[in-house]
């Protein structure tokens, strides 16, 4: 497994924990707040382009019309 695809699984771990309510929490009278939802949500997409790359999937394909 790559370092990226590593990266990725714990990015969708830690989506997943503050999906399912542990984005906050208080111990001790210490309040302690995880990563943001859309923060980690823009990492995720970048991985997953870098992922795509690494793997050669990455490919565009751009048609450009005759205006003549």
């Amino acid at each position: 497994m790559s370092d990226l695809k590593a990266r990725y699984d714990k990015l969708l771990a830690a989506v997943e924990a503050i999906e399912c309510g542990a984005q906050s929490y208080t111990i001790d009278g210490q309040s302690v707040t995880k990563a943001n939802l859309a923060t980690l949500y823009r990492r995720i997409q970048m991985l997953e382009s870098q992922i795509r790359q690494e793997n050669g999937e990455n490919l565009s394909v751009v048609d450009f019309a005759d205006r003549g």
